[in-house]
């Protein structure tokens, strides 16, 4: 699934941008998304209309609107979909990796050498945590 968020995501490197960059402007449509969906939620159910974004939410959007047309906001729709379909099936068991961020930074090759940020692989993470947890409930 994270080959698809990634996908979903590369038509906003065709303009030159960087691919840390979209990466970073996705999380930040995932943070706002999440931050107003109970907000906006509340707000229907009490007025039918969503509600006012924060000044900081605003800005955001304020921002991201002088950096990408009002078409490409479908590939972010497209890829937080995604993403919240994969944590959903990995809540209900169905499958065992949480890090579906880590693994599309990584297939997106949002990582550089410069910055230093690799994500470890969820089995090796998990292995990892297996051998160095021994008894730790006792």
């Amino acid at each position: 699934m994270n080959e698809q968020i990634a996908a979903s995501l590369k038509p906003l490197l065709i303009a030159g941008r960087k691919t840390w960059e979209v990466f970073e402007d996705f999380l930040d449509v995932v943070e706002a998304s999440l931050t107003m969906l109970p907000v906006h939620a509340e707000s229907v159910a009490q007025t039918g209309r969503m509600a006012e974004d924060t000044p900081e939410i605003g800005a955001l959007w304020a921002r991201l609107n002088q950096s990408y047309r009002p078409a490409e906001f479908e590939y972010f729709r497209e890829a937080l979909n995604l993403l919240l379909d994969r944590t959903e099936r990995v809540a209900r068991g169905h499958g065992d990796n949480w890090d579906v961020l880590g693994e599309t930074y990584m297939t997106l090759n949002a990582w550089s050498a410069h910055s230093g940020q690799y994500f470890t692989p969820w089995a090796v993470a998990s292995a990892m945590a297996a051998i160095t947890c021994v008894d730790i409930v006792a």
